[in-house]
């Protein structure tokens, strides 16, 4: 077993170091679902699928990480 590292896990201190310039959609939850909710985004205008981060393990379950991160206006 290896042991964690920083880039395994998203924390709020690693996105408390993103870009200011930038607004976030952050989703937290079970992979299809978080998948499902990007497209219904999608459809709604939000952002392109493609724009999203890859999903991220949250290490509880099937759970994922996914962020959009947009400029601001």
């Amino acid at each position: 077993m290896q042991p964690e590292t920083d880039h395994d896990f998203p924390s709020l201190e690693r996105l408390n170091r993103l870009d200011d310039r930038y607004n976030r959609i952050i989703l937290v939850g079970q992979g299809e679902w978080i998948e499902q909710l990007i497209k219904t985004l999608h459809l709604c205008g939000v952002g392109e699928t493609i724009l999203w981060s890859p999903a991220v393990p949250t290490g509880s379950g099937d759970h994922v990480v996914r962020i959009l991160s947009r400029s601001r206006l």
